[in-house]
């Protein structure tokens, strides 16, 4: 018998992808779900669950809208859910999302009609997601180059296409940043163990990336059933946790009845072990983020007090 683990799977991304076309085709059918739910920065100061509900609303009646950004998230999401894990997948897309219209909330200083003027869209968060990985990417020094290009070329697209809220992706690419080089050094310095892989390899960063186990300083060797002191006790075999799902026992790979030819051995990959101290540090920071987030929302609106009662005169 031997620790095996299942391919883990994007959850999340699937729920939020399924989420954003259920919302679009309710945009269809009952009227008045934009005006109740989308983002305009006079409304945000008193209902402000408007900085999330816009994420999941895309303008109507043509799908390309909502199909660019449920497949850029559908790309990005499966990449990053194994690695960073489902509940902080789903809150870097909330404060994504977050960031980005507080960023548009900027645009008011430079149009004073975008007091009034509505967003909508997942292009925030999504950005976030690209940030993500481009700030894992070059702290892992992996190839960055086609997350770069991509997030170059969506950047021109929203100078050449009218009504692009260019700013939003801006302010949710920077969220992304912040939140992907903490991610980069926290891989960069974990504890790992090779886990062999059920259904094929899986799409994280560190099992696609042989030459950072190699490098001295990623500490992770390069010998299979090793594994460096973690931050609670452990053994390679039997790790604490990680961040893919549970640790199931299989036995070896079985030949198939008449036939002399084994079956195919598990894939390995590298699985970081975390601790409750790892877990609890994760989520300080992405509250750090948000409370610093939420620190900018409240002193934008103290400030704007009269530019926000103009309009309601």
């Amino acid at each position: 018998m031997k620790h095996t683990a299942r391919a883990p799977k994007p959850y999340v991304t699937w729920g939020l992808c399924i989420a954003l076309i259920i919302v679009w085709v309710a945009e269809l059918f009952i009227p008045g779900v934009i005006q109740h739910f989308a983002f305009m920065p006079l409304l945000g100061l008193f209902e402000p669950w408007r900085f999330i509900t816009a994420a999941f609303l895309h303008s109507v009646p043509t799908p390309f809208h909502l199909a660019f950004n449920t497949w850029a998230l559908l790309v990005v999401g499966r990449a990053l859910e194994p690695v960073i894990g489902h509940m902080k997948l789903a809150l870097a897309f909330a404060i994504s999302a977050f960031g980005a219209l507080m960023a548009q909330c900027l645009t008011v200083f430079i149009d004073p009609h975008a007091w009034i003027t509505p967003t909508v869209g997942a292009s925030g968060a999504v950005f976030g997601f690209f940030g993500m990985v481009l700030a894992i990417q070059k702290v892992l020094r992996l190839p960055w180059t086609e997350m770069g290009t991509l997030i170059g070329l969506n950047f021109v697209i929203g100078f050449l296409v009218p009504n692009v809220a260019w700013v939003a992706h801006l302010g949710g690419l920077l969220v992304g940043l912040v939140l992907g080089a903490y991610t980069g050094w926290v891989l960069r310095h974990a504890t790992y163990v090779t886990i062999p892989v059920e259904g094929g390899d899986v799409y994280g960063f560190i099992a696609n990336a042989p030459e950072f186990s190699k490098r001295p300083d990623s500490g992770v060797s390069d010998t299979s059933d090793a594994l460096h002191a973690p931050d609670t006790p452990g053994t390679a075999n039997e790790p604490e946790n990680t961040d893919a799902t549970e640790v199931s026992n299989h036995s070896d790979a079985e030949v198939p009845d008449g036939s002399d030819t084994p079956a195919a051995a598990p894939t390995p990959i590298l699985r970081r072990v975390t601790s409750t101290r790892t877990r609890l540090r994760d989520f300080a920071v992405y509250g750090g983020v948000f409370v610093v987030l939420v620190a900018s929302n409240w002193t934008f609106y103290h400030f704007n007090y009269e530019a926000i009662y103009s309009f309601l005169k």
